[in-house]
């Protein structure tokens, strides 16, 4: 009997560990390595005419309320974000509505346009999109977000330059996303002289850029941006701020 008891205690332990292993591990996925070309095809003539989107915003309404449906953080990025284009470039609020959807779409006082998607690996997936006067009929996408824990820049205080991105990623998880991005084309981020991670905070948005010194993503600049002003990764940079609204912020 006490053998018997030993066993399933055993058992019991091995299925624990089992489930903690995975969930840990979430985040870890290998990306394929394709171009950009393939990955995010549009023409340039028309990149300021796009198609009328057939979502309105809402402001009132938690996230809990208008979203139904969860999507695997992997499949978003891989397809929209890796392979050279990190930060979307080319891609419309119109092309991620007739792909997963927008159920849940905002647009703030400061004319912030971003739509919130809920994550089957935890917490939520934050995309911004132009809404310029100067091309006020364009709506790609500016930034991404991925937030599972409501941090502050201080929870970064222990990092600094020389710190490797396995410490960034002690504090905030979805830092292996990023991680994920840069072994789909090490060569490509190494060669072009570094690599970035963004982290939306309560209190701003923390960017990390790194580079490859002995094998390991080192931190060479921390930039911290109190305001929430989003800059855009294009030869025009227009002013653009980036606060969402406090219904869609993770406690």
């Amino acid at each position: 009997m006490k053998d018997l008891k030993r066993i399933i205690l055993i058992i019991v332990i091995l299925s624990f560990m089992t489930v903690t292993a995975c969930g840990s591990n979430d985040l870890d996925e290998t990306y394929k390595n394709e171009s950009l070309e393939s990955q995010n095809s549009f023409q340039a003539s028309s990149i300021f005419k796009e198609s009328s989107i057939m979502v309105s915003a809402n402001n009132t309404l938690p996230p809990d309320q208008l979203i139904t449906k969860s999507y695997d953080i992997h499949y978003i990025i891989e397809k929209y974000f890796s392979n050279l284009n990190l930060v979307g470039t080319g891609t419309t609020l119109t092309d991620i509505v007739n792909d997963f959807g927008v159920e849940c779409l905002r647009e703030t006082d400061k004319k912030a346009i971003y739509s919130v998607h809920k994550i089957k690996q935890g917490g939520f997936l934050y995309i911004f999109y132009a809404n310029f006067t100067q091309t006020e009929d364009y709506r790609g996408i500016i930034r991404w977000f991925y937030v599972q824990n409501s941090l502050s820049y201080s929870d970064f205080s222990v990092i600094n330059e020389g710190s490797t991105i396995d410490k960034v990623k002690a504090i905030d998880p979805t830092t292996q996303i990023f991680i994920n991005i840069y072994k789909s084309n090490s060569e490509y981020w190494d060669e072009s002289g570094g690599f970035g991670s963004w982290h939306y905070l309560s209190d701003g948005i923390l960017e990390i850029t790194y580079q490859n010194k002995n094998g390991k993503l080192t931190i060479t600049q921390l930039h911290f941006i109190e305001d929430f002003q989003i800059t855009q990764w294009t030869a025009k940079s227009y002013p653009y701020d980036g606060h969402i609204l406090p219904i869609d912020k993770i406690k």
